[in-house]
């Protein structure tokens, strides 16, 4: 089954080698924790997090589906069927 990404703005996302990321960071104050924001270049998608660890495991998670869908399109074009 090919397996297509789709961001939080409904655009087809096509896996790639390459995933650019813009990361924004804020405090409300100089003792409030910092705030983190991420927007999925190509597609706009934005997320938010309470912390950096938070961030880091959202974008580690995504680049593992990118290689995984990247993988799967692969065996597609090989002619290989990734369910067997």
């Amino acid at each position: 089954m090919m397996r297509r990404m789709v961001s939080d703005t409904g655009k087809l996302r096509q896996p790639t080698h390459y995933q650019a990321y813009l990361v924004r960071l804020w405090r409300e104050n100089e003792t409030a924790p910092w705030r983190v924001m991420v927007t999925d270049v190509p597609t706009g998608a934005q997320r938010h997090f309470a912390s950096l660890d938070a961030c880091f495991v959202f974008i580690q998670r995504d680049l593992d589906t990118a290689v995984i869908a990247k993988e799967t399109d692969r065996e597609f074009k090989d002619g290989k069927n990734p369910t067997t």
